[in-house]
């Protein structure tokens, strides 16, 4: 790894506060698809907003930088990599259209891993960044789904990133298993409300964010509306 470096008041560029500390990257990719309509974009919105709420209120929001990936007929990163701390909004998304799923993998992977390299180059320490996909769609995009199980399997066989997936009724669990390969899961939800996995989620990553070089943290275990594929 490059020699760390010092920089004024604690942050390097591209918006990395904490220098010293270990730092966590957590992408959101999220399917706002037309099939999310009603309940299914409510709860995820309320919930993503809690979700960034309990980040925020943790010990290490300064090293918890999130990014933003929706997915519909486009593909749009509606917030960069930003620390917990600095997160300044809430977040209403709007369902529409079709299931850009492939071009919302291939764009969750690419910033995913650039925020890695990012950490490297300015000799900043870092977990294993995370991918963590929500969908109840079948994708529409079925080029780009080939070439993102690609460059996923890829980065996840070396180690460079992990991805999660939470589908929700509808979505097409053998398309999803394409893509995940060893640490990485699938989760499968029942019903329409995110609260309960959200909630796990935060606490998993306050768990892994708060362990040290070579421990093995463990979850807790998931909540009754939630199954491990």
């Amino acid at each position: 790894m490059p020699t760390q470096q010092t920089y004024p008041e604690d942050v390097a560029p591209n918006n990395i506060e904490g220098v010293n500390e270990r730092h966590f990257a957590l992408t959101l990719l999220l399917d706002t698809s037309g099939s999310m309509k009603g309940k299914p974009i409510d709860s995820l919105n309320n919930e993503l907003n809690n979700l960034i709420q309990q980040l925020q209120s943790d010990s290490h929001a300064d090293v918890i930088d999130i990014s933003i990936v929706t997915f519909g007929t486009s593909v749009n990163v509606i917030m960069p990599f930003t620390p917990a701390s600095s997160i300044d909004q809430r977040f209403e998304l709007s369902p529409s259209g079709m299931t850009s799923m492939g071009q919302g993998l291939l764009k969750a992977a690419e910033i995913t891993n650039e925020r890695r390299r990012q950490y490297y180059n300015v000799g900043v320490p870092a977990f294993k960044p995370w991918i963590f996909m929500i969908t109840d769609g079948e994708p529409t995009d079925s080029d780009n789904m080939q070439l993102a199980k690609q460059e996923l399997i890829t980065l996840q066989k070396a180690g460079k990133l992990k991805l999660f997936v939470l589908g929700v009724e509808g979505y097409n669990r053998e398309k999803i298993r394409e893509l995940v390969y060893h640490d990485g899961c699938i989760l499968e939800l029942k019903g329409f409300d995110f609260r309960e996995i959200m909630n796990w989620f935060a606490k998993s990553i306050a768990i892994v964010s708060h362990s040290s070089p070579g421990e093995n943290p463990t979850s807790d275990p998931l909540p009754p509306t939630v199954s491990l594929v």
